[in-house]
């Protein structure tokens, strides 16, 4: 029994599968890097390429694209196969139907606009404008770049009554805070020292009792942040971020308004009530 396998590989012509297999590699590899370019740069620029699925993303067109495809030729290729042209068409039109599939998902969930809403930034996808009352085009009011940072205004801290009114509503509707798109602004410099006035003091923070089975391992994110900015600490604020892969605390310029870093630490429920937010 192994004496025929052995026999019958000896009889496959291995040379001329490999090359096969790296003329579609080859052919692959140039699709993969302008699709890694439009990923990286273009639908999931920093953080959001950590944070929002374009790790995934990419994971999954790196499959389909350098793995899937190169392997099938390698396997079905055979040198005066009759139905070789016919195999290869196959694998052709089965690759660019899940490239194209896998392609259309990456875009149609990256994140076009990051919403500051009460205490927190969200990024909202391109499939969730519709739910939030917006078009694509409409996000130009707001930003001149994508994906667009937009400030959610809430009634004044002090309106409790008008504040309880807002939140029952949206509860009724089933609707987040961050969809309100009837609440969107621009941000200008008054409502960014709103957003500033709720920023973590993590120092605090990571000294917190509750969190001391985590502290350890975010005290060395913090660590290794610190030791790698060269922005002064003054200059930096911390803010909660509500990704759709898990919860992070993104470092802020507070001059720029620019994301400088996004921090692997869960950030606190709340600013407000545990808090204190640094001045």
């Amino acid at each position: 029994m192994l004496q025929a396998l052995y026999s019958k590989l000896s009889d496959v012509n291995w040379k001329s599968k490999f090359k096969a297999c790296a003329v579609h590699l080859a052919i692959s590899l140039v699709i993969f890097i302008v699709l890694l370019y439009l990923i990286v740069f273009e639908w999931y620029p920093f953080p959001f390429y950590s944070t929002d699925g374009g790790i995934q993303g990419m994971r999954l067109v790196f499959f389909i694209d350098m793995v899937l495809g190169p392997t099938l030729t390698f396997v079905v290729f055979r040198i005066g196969k009759a139905s070789l042209k016919f195999d290869l068409a196959v694998i052709a039109i089965m690759q660019f139907l899940a490239l194209g599939w896998g392609v259309w998902t990456i875009y149609h969930e990256h994140p076009v606009a990051v919403v500051f809403a009460d205490d927190r930034f969200h990024p909202i996808p391109a499939y969730l404008l519709p739910e939030a009352g917006i078009t694509l085009s409409d996000l130009k009011k707001y930003d001149s770049k994508l994906p667009a940072k937009i400030f959610v205004k809430l009634p004044d801290e002090n309106d409790s009554s008008a504040r309880a009114k807002l939140f029952k509503e949206l509860y009724r509707n089933r609707k987040p805070l961050f969809l309100s798109g009837e609440r969107y602004q621009k941000i200008n410099d008054q409502n960014f020292q709103k957003i500033l006035s709720k920023s973590i003091n993590i120092d605090d923070y990571l000294k917190q009792e509750y969190i001391k089975d985590q502290s350890a391992a975010w005290l060395n994110v913090y660590t290794q942040f610190k030791a790698e900015n060269t922005r002064p600490a003054s200059k930096l604020a911390y803010i909660a971020f509500y990704a759709r892969h898990g919860r992070f605390i993104v470092v802020l310029d507070r001059d720029s308004q620019e994301f400088v870093d996004v921090l692997d630490i869960i950030p606190p429920q709340s600013t407000q009530t545990t808090i204190k937010a640094n001045p």
